[in-house]
């Protein structure tokens, strides 16, 4: 993230890992085709520690403070996953930029799995 966001009087808005994984996860919601990846037993037993996360998606910030996301999806039988993928990137891009306006060094989606014909 860039420097943390002023307000007038000093005051410092900061915005949390969380919920920037949050405003991408209804973002993904939203798009027909594509549900976020369960999560793993792994990062089951993580959550008990660090605390919840949405299911799927990796917020990383790094010492530059540049902000990067990989999302981890499930597609829909039929759908073309490039396509999708990119729908995604440009989709993410635009509400977070419009919601805590930030620009993100990367968008990574990752495709899991396949869901079945009958699935979202």
């Amino acid at each position: 993230m860039k420097e943390p966001y002023q307000i007038d009087l000093g005051s410092t808005v900061h915005i949390h890992k969380k919920v920037l994984a949050d405003i991408i996860a209804s973002v993904i919601a939203d798009i027909d085709g594509v549900s976020l990846a369960p999560k793993t037993f792994c990062e089951n037993l993580a959550e008990l520690w660090v605390g919840s996360a949405a299911s799927g998606i990796t917020v990383t910030i790094d010492t530059n403070t540049d902000v990067s996301v990989t999302i981890k999806v499930l597609v829909r039988y039929g759908v073309n996953i490039p396509d999708i993928g990119r729908h995604i990137q440009d989709m993410v891009t635009s509400v977070v930029r419009k919601t805590v306006d930030i620009s993100l060094k990367e968008i990574n989606v990752h495709v899991h799995g396949i869901l079945e014909r009958g699935d979202k």
